[in-house]
């Protein structure tokens, strides 16, 4: 549509309806009261910065409105202002002074069996009006009555908004999908809100609402049901309008609620034809006709007749969230005996040349060699790229600096010496200048702990934009990133504006003392993101002293793989640009994922949900937060490390990349969970040392059942806790009466009465 002249205080400046500030101002109008929201930015997140916001896409946007709906305007002017300085924003009706309310319906909740269970014993609930909200629901919008009260909720899964506000056509929503009118029901295109049924308004008085008893919910799935649908659905053609009828049937009959719809989409995006208004309309009209039978045995047997073997799907369990309290003796053991393809050969070559073993270490290295030889060049269909962060962590004189000399010599023989960097960076411009000059590199930093040290200084400010835009840049491998003001490091002059970074593709090689390292980690670092975009690995092997071992070259293998992977990529990039090049737009070489290794790498990112939330309690959710994600680039890695020229992502490097990223997710979060200071853990630890020690008789475990702060915890959380006293022997379990007549009284007594459980 071409632009329009939209009258704005005598002015008429051309303005794009289509855009936000094009809809700010039709509805402003129309007499709709508007105010902006953050909006879903292109990372996928709430543009508003937090990174686990609660209200994505949906809380105003304060530094336009501070006080939210109550700022909302139908002023022109005003409108102009807020939608110029933030194009993208969010848009919102405050319903009140709109003369409106809204019946909103959220199916994720029963809201589509709740209202046809209120029509049912009342009669329609329909205005002129329609909106379909991102997450798949509906928004109602009628009149509001004057000098009536309405209920606040109508039963599950149905909100009465009437001093409220709602999302407008087009916001986006953190789902994905966009909020939109009905074909026929769009205010803008003329429709009027409809008068609410005077039985609605008797419901006020009568206080009747459609109890949860009376809706039928939607089917839960188990996850093997979910997998083994899914596993179905990837066999499916998507493509032809009939299937995708039946297949939303099918999913509106056995499942129904948000689930069934969001299977119904992820599905039908494997289509160029998929319309997200169209599928929710859709979705919303099976519920008023016969589904004929069809159910999800009609899904199954579509997949079988296009080559779907219904086997069982084994959900591989890589951590179970209730032994977090069950420290592993050793977790060296518990890792791959060595990775697949390329990666164990540069394994093995940090192995034979390492002065003090540190066989996990030398995993890390291969996996960050492999990162910075792989970046920005190659990805999956999933947008998953190959960069990473490592933190390797161990005490002083225990092999860590070995990591730095087998990554420079790798580089080095491969001719890709170009691709290393300075060790680390000082401020976001110095993030940004590598990137200008290197937009694919690898920096070792030799110590993160006295990095962190530094950052964390109340006026070191620029320290802190450094860690920030490391976590953008690993969030937007995909993307670009941009500096408004860039100044280009020992030049005379600054280069104003935005800079962009396309596909920015950094890898961390980093190490530390677990001392420097955890009286420097802060609870803000796990909130924020910023140690969760680390792939961290603490050694366990003991303090030893030096081999003496003999320098050899780097195996020829590796050499040999480099060429190759260099050669193939000169098929789409002959000049090189994307390692030198920061706004090369070449074409990036895509490796499919099989339907096996997609199950695989979905599975395990919804067992990293569930460890974050098991972990939420603590605030320390932020520390497993990506692996999921970094799991699916890992695969991407060990593929090509085994197949230089593979094109599809398989079974077995799913399997490998979940297995690594579970042992060290899994361990990391013991180990933050001992040693990071302040933690509830930690508080715990003191609050038991101290009742132990106040009690000069000692205290038994039937005792502890009995009385705080013991009783506080469960039976897990307390012994891990008792185990980690004992470990540090700072309590004892003691038989209190030896020596004297009678039975044995065991009991936990306090060792070292000036120590402190750290």
């Amino acid at each position: 549509m071409s632009t329009i002249e939209l009258v704005v205080n005598n002015a008429a400046p051309s303005i794009d309806p289509e855009s936000r500030l094009g809809y700010a101002l039709r509805y402003a109008a129309i007499g709709w009261h508007v105010f902006p929201l953050w909006n879903i930015g292109a990372n996928d997140k709430c543009a508003c910065g937090e990174v686990d916001c609660k209200n994505a896409g949906k809380h105003p946007l304060q530094k336009l409105a501070p006080n939210g709906q109550d700022d909302a305007s139908i002023d022109s002017e005003i409108i102009r202002r807020w939608w110029t300085r933030y194009p993208d924003a969010n848009i919102a009706a405050y319903l009140a002074p709109s003369n409106l309310c809204a019946i909103d319906i959220d199916p994720r909740n029963g809201g589509m069996y709740t209202i046809d269970a209120i029509e049912a014993e009342h009669g329609p609930l329909v205005s002129d009006i329609l909106q379909y909200t991102g997450g798949g629901g509906e928004h109602r919008v009628f009149k509001f009555p004057v000098n009536q009260t309405l209920p606040g909720k109508l039963g599950k899964g149905i909100d009465v908004k009437t001093n409220g506000y709602i999302v407008l056509e087009p916001s986006n929503h953190i789902s994905g999908g966009s909020y939109a009118w009905e074909a026929s029901s769009d205010p803008l295109n003329g429709a009027i809100a409809s008068p609410l049924p005077d039985w609605l308004r008797d419901l006020a008085r009568t206080k009747t609402v459609i109890s949860d008893e009376a809706v039928g919910p939607a089917i839960p799935l188990s996850d093997g049901e979910l997998v083994e649908l899914e596993a179905a659905l990837l066999f499916i053609d998507a493509d032809e309008r009939d299937t995708w009828y039946q297949i939303g049937m099918a999913l509106q009959n056995d499942v129904g609620g948000g689930t069934g719809f969001d299977l119904w989409c992820n599905w039908a995006q494997k289509s160029a034809k998929y319309n997200y208004k169209d599928q929710l309309k859709v979705w919303n009209s099976f519920k008023r006709k016969g589904l004929s039978g069809i159910t999800k045995a009609t899904i199954f047997k579509m997949a079988m007749d296009a080559g779907w073997v219904n086997k069982p799907v084994t959900e591989p369990m890589f951590f179970d969230p209730a032994q977090l309290y069950a420290k592993p003796a050793d977790i060296e053991h518990n890792a791959l005996d060595r990775l697949p393809g390329i990666l164990g050969d540069i394994e093995q070559y940090y192995n034979d040349t390492a002065k003090i073993p540190q066989p996990m270490f030398a995993k890390q290295a291969a996996l960050g060699i492999v990162s910075v030889l792989l970046g920005r060049r190659f990805k999956t269909v999933f947008d998953d790229y190959s960069s990473l962060y490592f933190l390797n962590i161990a005490p002083t004189a225990c092999g860590k600096e070995h990591i730095k000399r087998v990554t420079e010599d790798v580089l080095k023989a491969c001719g890709m010496e170009a691709l290393l960097a300075g060790d680390g960076y000082t401020s976001a411009g110095a993030v940004l200048s590598t990137l200008n000059v290197k937009p694919v590199h690898i920096t070792v930093i030799d110590e993160l702990g006295l990095y962190l040290e530094a950052s964390n200084n109340k006026v070191n400010f620029i320290g802190k934009s450094a860690n920030t835009a490391l976590m953008e840049c690993i969030a937007r491998l995909g993307g670009d990133v941009r500096s408004k003001n860039y100044s280009t490091l020992g030049s005379a002059k600054s280069v104003e504006g935005s800079i962009s970074i396309k596909n920015p593709a950094i890898t961390i090689q980093s190490m530390t003392t677990p001392s420097t390292f955890y009286d420097n980690l802060t609870h803000s670092m796990i909130k924020d993101g910023f140690f969760g975009r680390f792939i961290t690995c603490k050694s366990t092997m003991p303090r030893v002293a030096p081999r003496k071992v003999r320098s050899i070259p780097v195996p020829l293998s590796i050499i040999n793989w480099s060429k190759a992977i260099n050669d193939r990529a000169a098929e789409k990039d002959p000049a090189n640009l994307f390692h030198a090049n920061p706004a090369a737009t070449g074409e990036t070489i895509t490796l499919d994922v099989s339907p096996e290794a997609v199950l695989l790498l979905m599975a395990f990112s919804e067992q990293m949900v569930d460890l974050m939330n098991a972990l939420e309690a603590e605030d320390l959710s932020g520390c497993v937060g990506r692996y999921g994600e970094f799991s699916g680039r890992m695969a991407l890695m060990v593929e090509l490390s085994k197949y230089p020229f593979a094109t599809v992502v398989n079974e077995d490097s799913a399997i490998s990349s979940n297995a690594y990223m579970g042992m060290l997710s899994s361990a990391t979060v013991i180990d933050v969970r001992e040693n990071l200071s302040g933690s509830l853990y930690q508080q715990m630890k003191q609050e038991i040392l101290f009742a132990i020690r106040a009690d000069d008789k000692g205290i038994t475990e039937r005792d502890m059942h009995r009385k705080a702060p013991f009783s506080k915890l469960k039976d897990k959380e307390l012994s891990e806790v008792l185990q980690s006293l004992i470990k540090a022997e700072l309590i004892g379990l003691v038989n209190t009466r030896e020596g004297k007549p009678g039975k044995a009284r065991m009991a936990f007594i306090a060792l070292n009465p000036d120590e402190l459980a750290n």
